[in-house]
């Protein structure tokens, strides 16, 4: 699976407001790292997981960095470098920086870590 598969199916992310206790995230919406547990869903990747779709759609950092290690083998066995890119999809998104956080996205799904 390739970012630009992502996007183009999920081309529309939005910032989560954590700061507001009674904001709900409405039905499609999602961060990108949202995007990206959508995606490994509809693949059937993330069948045997029980997650709500809040969690699923706006993922926490630890979330997003188990699906990262899932699409890049090269990331299996470092996780701290999953869990800073994580960190790094998840706050650009949260600001709206949208493209920036696509970018993280697709670095950490495409290139070779040793």
């Amino acid at each position: 699976m390739r970012m630009e598969e992502v996007r183009k199916r999920f081309p529309n992310p939005r910032a989560f407001s954590r700061g507001l206790q009674s904001q709900q995230s409405k039905v499609g919406e999602y961060s990108v790292g949202g995007a990206l547990g959508l995606a490994l869903r509809h693949a059937s990747t993330l069948a045997a997981f029980s997650i709500g779709e809040e969690g699923l759609c706006f993922p926490h950092e630890e979330q997003l960095a188990v699906w990262l290690k899932d699409v890049n083998a090269s990331l299996r066995g470092k996780d701290k470098l999953a869990l800073k890119l994580a960190v790094s999809i998840i706050r650009h998104s949260d600001r709206g920086a949208f493209d920036i956080a696509w970018e993280v996205l697709r670095l950490a799904m495409e290139d070779e870590f040793s």
